[in-house]
């Protein structure tokens, strides 16, 4: 009899227990469900407009989740830029080295690209010797042309590195081939192991169309146009591209507000025909206010108005045949995780696949938003209340039971 009571009393904690959980998973009002990967390896998860306006302001409260359990596991958030300047080493190979008929050592760097060349960086094996530095440059190998004399060569001994490198202002040059020149005759050279430039290349954001909005235009008596734009769900904005009709040459001043009264000013633009009618804007709403400055003009018809979001991204690393989905509409989730993952970004690979999730849909069992504790959180610790207290009467009885079969 004792040990129904004891099956009893367990099968009530595992019932809480599953309560417990129930509802501290049950709180994502939203989820997209991930296609499954053929292989092992980091992937970057997008999040489409649709997820990001289910979503808190940030994302904070965007988790990535097995299917079978609604375990989340750790990602990288994946910043969305418009464009970003990124540093990057060109190497120009070394095509020869020997001595000039004057009897000075050189090296001839080979700049295939052309590009100009006003910061040429120069690694040299450490040396403590006193040299100079002559630059020249050649578009045939041939014919060489002054670029720079007399560039003292740094003396450098370092316990750190066996080599180190002098970056050497120039004019701005655009030779295929430049020859570094040591000025001393007969003397032993220096060792030079690489010739290169950095140039910051321009990285361009990706951006993702948004849904059509809702264009409603006013025309107004005092020489402008309000033109309002509306969304079915607060999107997120980053940029616009305006295509008007009415007029084959125009210039005109635009201005975007993200309210009714034309207070909260966005952006403003010089808009002009041949442009190319973008307008970068950040903003989460549903709605956007545009005021256009007509003058004496007719106004012209603002029908085509195309709306971008940056696209956003988290990175994780997925298995392949496994299952998973992304969980958003959580409002109690006001910071985002923190992941041992963010401590390894440099060791993720530069390239990765993209996957896109299915479309947005609503959980089941939602758990209502609320102010305050919320009736998720009441009826959690609650729970875990009801299943220590039984844990603990369960506990006390087996120690009872066993006092009474000691001799």
């Amino acid at each position: 009899m004792k040990k129904n009571h004891r099956y009893r009393f367990s099968l009530v904690v595992l019932a809480l227990i599953g309560v417990a959980v129930g509802y501290g998973q049950g709180s994502f009002r939203y989820q997209a469900e991930l296609p499954v990967v053929q292989q092992d390896g980091f992937y970057r998860i997008v999040i489409t407009p649709e997820i990001a306006a289910r979503a808190l302001d940030g994302l904070t409260d965007i988790r990535l989740a097995l299917a079978a359990s609604d375990s989340t596991i750790p990602f990288i958030n994946d910043p969305a830029v418009a464009s970003v300047l990124k540093p990057e080493f060109r190497l120009f190979p070394l095509l020869e080295s020997g001595r000039d008929t004057a009897g000075r050592y050189f090296n001839t760097a080979e700049n295939s690209g052309q590009v100009v060349v006003n910061m040429l960086e120069l690694r040299f094996r450490n040396a403590i010797v006193g040299r100079g530095l002559s630059m020249f440059g050649s578009d045939d190998n041939r014919q060489w042309f002054a670029i720079k004399e007399h560039i003292p060569l740094e003396s450098v001994n370092s316990d750190d590195d066996s080599s180190f490198v002098q970056a050497i202002p120039l004019p701005g040059v655009r030779y295929r081939y430049i020859r570094i020149v040591q000025e001393e005759k007969g003397l032993v050279p220096v060792k030079l192991l690489q010739a290169g430039i950095y140039k910051n290349d321009l990285l361009e954001g990706k951006f993702v169309l948004l849904p059509p909005a809702a264009i409603t235009q006013r025309d107004s008596s005092n020489r402008k146009s309000y033109i309002r734009l509306d969304w079915k769900e607060p999107f997120t904005l980053d940029k616009l591209v305006l295509q008007p009709d009415g007029a084959r040459f125009f210039h005109r001043s635009v201005s975007l507000y993200a309210n009714e009264t034309c207070t909260d000013i966005l952006n403003t633009r010089l808009l002009r025909s041949g442009g190319t009618g973008d307008i970068n804007v950040k903003n989460r709403g549903k709605s956007l206010w545009l005021v256009v400055e007509n003058e004496d003009d007719q106004p012209l018809r603002w029908n085509r108005i195309i709306a971008y979001q940056l696209q956003q991204s988290v990175i994780a690393w997925l298995r392949a045949g496994e299952k998973y989905r992304l969980l958003a509409g959580d409002d109690s989730l006001k910071t985002p995780p923190q992941y041992d993952l963010k401590y390894f970004r440099d060791s993720l690979p530069r390239v990765m696949a993209d996957i896109q999730p299915a479309g947005l849909l609503a959980r089941q069992q939602p758990v209502k938003a609320s102010s305050g504790n919320g009736i998720g959180k009441s009826m959690l610790w609650i729970a875990i209340i009801i299943v220590l207290a039984l844990l603990t009467i369960i506990s006390l009885r087996l120690a009872g039971d066993l006092r009474n079969r000691m001799p």
